[in-house]
């Protein structure tokens, strides 16, 4: 399981790391490398506001890529354990990440086919500056070493050491700031990207991302039925390297909708390439969700969660670039204009020990393209002040494979206290 625990501030690594399922560990039957990867996570925090907080964290996460070319495919999974430092004071967070990622997969093509595995260690600083209310800043460097092995279907394995450089760096700043009220909030944000790989057998790959945006927003707009934020996005782009080139122009929209009485909240998000000079670069996202919670303010009584989501991330800017598979492996789950995902989860809260805790039985279902998955969890967790912040879950998985049929079950548990 996991323990996590944390002081009054959140830290760089609780913001850029955070998964909704977290603390889990899986196991069926014999317990193998990616089972103890998957969904694992262990954070302590310590310190004051006087002398700043300090996290030590670990993290486990396993991922599915699936990428075309032509008529090259390459697709598998990638498990990755990071162990991570950070430290937070007044206005700075700095951090260190070391990483292990081990990916295996298949690739197709006219000439034939194969399989591909990689193993890639790396240590990865990261940092923010809140130079002022309006103005933070970010930025990330990496290196990592590793093996690259191709084995053809008809022909010998080829095995080569490779190595990966990465930096990203990014600012935002806003110009007109909403009030508490609600109102207009205008903001401008610029990242810049870059990625280098080598290995034995060839030259160096490097691939390079600039990026400039104006964002706009407003926030809390009395419909009479509700609460409605709508926001734009139209950010400039320049990509280089060896991968697609040129200009582009990026667009992103959402619209999160709220009506507090009746416990609902709704959100649609997306983000796309509208143009770029390369005709068969595209890249586009959707996604959105219903939450209805009557009790928003209690753990007690029903909460439903409807999820959708359609090809690439529909973040932008450092919520899509450091999220954790991202960095853990350079390749985010899903990412083709194609890819699906619907998720359904229904919860009811229940009394316990005199109201003093709440024990919380929930089903789920998901629909990805590549099969179905069926869970069942039972949380437990206090109700009333004054007793130590502690959830205890349990959790039982069932997936179905498009490609296998033979389905994969899997059990987790799960405590967080926080203190």
């Amino acid at each position: 399981g996991g323990i996590a625990a944390s002081g009054p501030e959140e830290t760089l690594s609780e913001g850029l790391w955070r998964d909704d399922r977290h603390g889990r560990l899986e196991s069926r039957g014999t317990m193998t490398e990616r089972d103890v990867l998957r969904g694992t996570s262990f954070a302590l925090t310590d310190g004051s506001e006087e002398g700043g907080f300090g996290t030590l964290w670990v993290r486990g996460a396993v991922s599915r890529f699936d990428g075309r070319a032509g008529s090259f495919t390459l697709d598998g999974e990638v498990a990755s354990a990071m162990l991570g430092a950070d430290w937070s004071r007044d206005r700075w967070t700095a951090g260190l990440v070391a990483s292990h990622s081990r990916g295996e997969g298949g690739w197709r093509s006219v000439e034939g086919e194969g399989e591909v595995e990689a193993k890639l260690s790396g240590v990865y600083p990261y940092g923010r500056w809140q130079a002022s209310e309006r103005v933070s800043i970010w930025g990330v460097a990496g290196y990592g070493a590793g093996t690259l092995a191709l084995e053809p279907e008809d022909g010998e394995k080829v095995e080569t050491d490779m190595d990966l450089a990465m930096g990203a760096a990014g600012l935002r700043g806003v110009l007109v700031a909403a009030s508490a009220e609600g109102g207009v909030e205008l903001a401008v944000e610029t990242d810049a990207l870059g990625v280098r790989a080598s290995t034995e057998e060839g030259g160096p790959v490097e691939v390079t991302r600039l990026r400039g945006g104006l964002e706009g927003a407003w926030r809390g707009l009395d419909l009479g039925a509700g609460l409605l934020s709508p926001s734009l996005e139209v950010g400039l782009r320049h990509d280089g390297g060896d991968a697609e080139t040129g200009f582009g122009l990026d667009l992103g929209t959402g619209v999160l909708w709220s009506d507090p009485e009746r416990g609902l909240r709704a959100e649609l998000r997306g983000r796309g390439l509208l143009v770029h000079e390369d005709t068969d670069f595209r890249e586009m996202g959707f996604s959105g969700g219903v939450i209805w919670d009557p009790r928003p303010s209690s753990q007690r009584g029903p909460k439903l969660t409807l999820r959708q989501a359609v090809g690439a991330s529909a973040e932008s800017g450092v919520d899509a670039l450091l999220a954790r598979d991202t960095l853990a492996g350079l390749a985010a789950e899903g990412g083709g204009a194609g890819q699906r995902r619907f998720e359904a989860q229904l919860g009811y809260g229940l009394a316990l020990s005199g109201g003093a805790l709440t024990a919380t039985p929930e089903i789920g279902i998901g629909l990805p393209d590549s099969g179905r998955d069926y869970t069942f969890a039972w949380s437990l967790s206090p109700e009333r002040r004054g007793l130590p912040a502690f959830e205890l879950g349990l959790e039982a998985a069932r997936r179905e494979n498009a490609n296998d049929n033979t389905p994969e079950h899997s059990i987790g548990l799960q405590l967080n206290i926080r203190w």
